[in-house]
């Protein structure tokens, strides 16, 4: 969930902010834009509430759970620039007050860091819809070499192929 638009000329930031923060949020996330003054500095977001910092060297956008554990206080946001020996520190921007969120006790599931098996959960279900992806590929690339059209299983009945329609297949289905 994107909850601010930050843009960041020299060492100011601009916070246009989209959404509220609420404490126990996870996945949110601020889009940065930098002026030209930022070309070719390796970033490094720093996240900041009370007293609890954070900091994201892959300059991801993704606002650690760390600060948004508890509500109270402002979420502050800053940047870190480094090139060629050279250091461009920005001043904090208030990206704005951390609120109270609602929280269902007991509920693991609402943890920043899920239980493995809900994490291995996950992971399952996007193997399974790159899977389905990757048939409908595979059942299109068929069709296209072989005149064949998928059965309402999405199966497709291929005959001998030949060493010609196997590398246009490979070639459809983008295999080196």
């Amino acid at each position: 969930m994107l909850v601010a638009r930050l843009f960041v000329s020299r060492a100011e930031i601009e916070v246009r902010r989209l959404a509220p923060i609420t404490a126990g949020m996870v996945g949110a996330r601020v889009e940065a834009v930098f002026d030209s003054t930022w070309d070719g500095y390796a970033k490094t977001f720093v996240w900041c509430r009370d007293k609890v910092t954070s900091d994201d060297t892959a300059a991801t956008g993704k606002i650690p759970a760390s600060v948004l554990a508890q509500s109270g206080g402002q979420l502050r946001f800053g940047v870190y620039g480094t090139k060629d020996g050279q250091v461009l520190p920005t001043l904090w921007a208030t990206i704005g007050a951390v609120n109270c969120g609602t929280d269902p006790s007991g509920d693991e599931s609402t943890d920043p860091e899920l239980p493995v098996w809900a994490q291995l959960h996950e992971q399952m279900q996007r193997v399974d819809e790159r899977v389905s992806e990757m048939d409908k590929t595979v059942a299109a690339a068929v069709k296209t070499v072989n005149g064949a059209a998928p059965d309402e299983n999405g199966n497709v009945q291929i005959d001998a192929v030949s060493d010609e329609e196997l590398a246009e297949l490979l070639a459809a289905l983008e295999v080196e």
